[in-house]
């Protein structure tokens, strides 16, 4: 993953190599978001690539980031993280980019 598959010309300042991947280390849900990201892009990219891969990691993510928003506490960074990547995925998926 680079920062075109996020839309960005240039990622000077590394945001995704620094700061969402090294968030991804310690946040589960958004772990998940990011691999059904590659999954997603990985399928659609390959002949032989299918589409329901990205499926298992992405409702993990969700089911993971409904369980950390349920606990009464405001989100943190990770849980913003994890919502910002599965609108990502959500945008590509939809044709919207």
């Amino acid at each position: 993953m680079s920062h075109y598959h996020y839309g960005l010309n240039t990622d000077t300042r590394g945001f995704v190599h620094k700061f969402l991947i090294d968030s991804a280390l310690s946040h589960d849900a958004l772990l998940q978001a990011i691999i059904s990201f590659a999954a997603y892009h990985h399928a659609i990219q390959s002949p032989d690539g299918k589409l329901q891969d990205f499926l298992k990691p992405y409702s993990e993510a969700l089911r993971l980031l409904r369980q950390s928003l349920a606990n009464g506490n405001p989100p943190d960074v990770g849980d913003l993280l994890t919502m910002l990547q599965l609108s990502a995925l959500e945008v590509w998926c939809t044709g919207s980019r």
